[in-house]
């Protein structure tokens, strides 16, 4: 299915007051905090995507496993990399999130076999 070794690094999420955090700028250009654009909606977003923003999360420790995709097609032999230290989002983001998205979420699959590695970075 071309799906197949795919990697995934993923960006834990924590509310935050801090308004001026850089990840908050990126967050907002994709409409989080207001309203995010129903399936199959098409959105303009005006100044170019700089994940940049989330520099000092990819400078951070991360959790490595071999998993599945979390939506369909589910594929396996997916290289799962999830860091450890969280971005800020606003409140209004997760109302955002949770009112467009208001069941999102998976099983937790059991680990089975697979590993679960800790990298040493700080």
């Amino acid at each position: 299915t071309g799906t197949n070794d795919l990697a995934v690094v993923g960006i834990l999420l924590e509310e935050s007051r801090d308004g001026d955090a850089p990840e908050l700028k990126f967050m907002r250009q994709l409409g989080f905090g207001r309203q995010l654009p129903g399936s199959g909606a098409k959105m303009v977003v005006s100044a170019p995507i700089d994940l940049d923003y989330f520099k000092t999360e990819y400078a951070s420790a991360f959790y490595h496993y071999t998993g599945s995709l979390t939506t369909p097609p589910c594929s396996e032999k997916v290289h799962w990399y999830v860091l450890q230290k969280p971005a800020p989002v606003t409140r209004d983001m997760i109302a955002s999130f949770k009112n467009r998205f208001p069941a999102n979420n998976r099983r937790i699959q059991p680990l089975n076999t697979r590993k679960l590695v800790q990298s040493r970075l700080s």
